[in-house]
């Protein structure tokens, strides 16, 4: 198992994802200012691209340092799960800005597990560099649905009726 990539077929993201692919180019617009991904940026949007910033040893470190046993979770997710648990990449490569003061390009990736967002900040290789793109920072949101990665939605309480 492992990092699967959403196709927009998958009712747990469809409210995020607007029922789009990974890498439409209409999802990855800049929620900011509503442009497009810079064209260099969609030679880095493919399965490859994306499997080996997430992977890479850079990231890995970044993963194995951090305190909370959940971003250590995603690290060691990223390579499959004996119980077969799944990260699926819900967002390419998108919010690309320099960052000035250091010369470096930041962008991120969106990942999902089990219905909950994680926002990933990467760094891309500018120029000359030779440094390859990984992740410096990951963070998670709040759930995006009461549907369950198998589809089941979980049950509403009703009112207390009195026998």
């Amino acid at each position: 198992m492992g990092l699967k990539f959403h196709q927009g077929d998958k009712k747990l993201y469809a409210g995020y994802t607007g029922n789009r692919a990974w890498n439409s180019a209409e999802l990855l617009k800049n929620p900011f200012n509503g442009q497009p991904n810079p064209e260099w940026l969609g030679a880095w949007n493919t399965e490859t691209k994306v499997k080996e910033t997430l992977r890479g040893p850079l990231s890995r470190m970044f993963y194995a340092n951090q305190a909370d046993a959940q971003t250590k979770q995603i690290g060691a997710l990223l390579d499959g799960d004996p119980d077969g648990i799944n990260l699926w990449l819900i967002k390419g490569f998108h919010q690309v800005k320099l960052d000035a003061s250091q010369n470096l390009l930041e962008t991120h990736l969106t990942v999902g597990l089990d219905g909950r967002l994680w926002h990933f900040d990467c760094r891309m290789p500018r120029g000359m560099m030779t440094i390859p793109p990984h992740v410096t920072g990951a963070t998670f949101g709040a759930l995006q649905t009461d549907v369950d990665a198998d589809d089941f939605q979980k049950q509403k309480r009703r009112g207390n009726k009195k026998r």
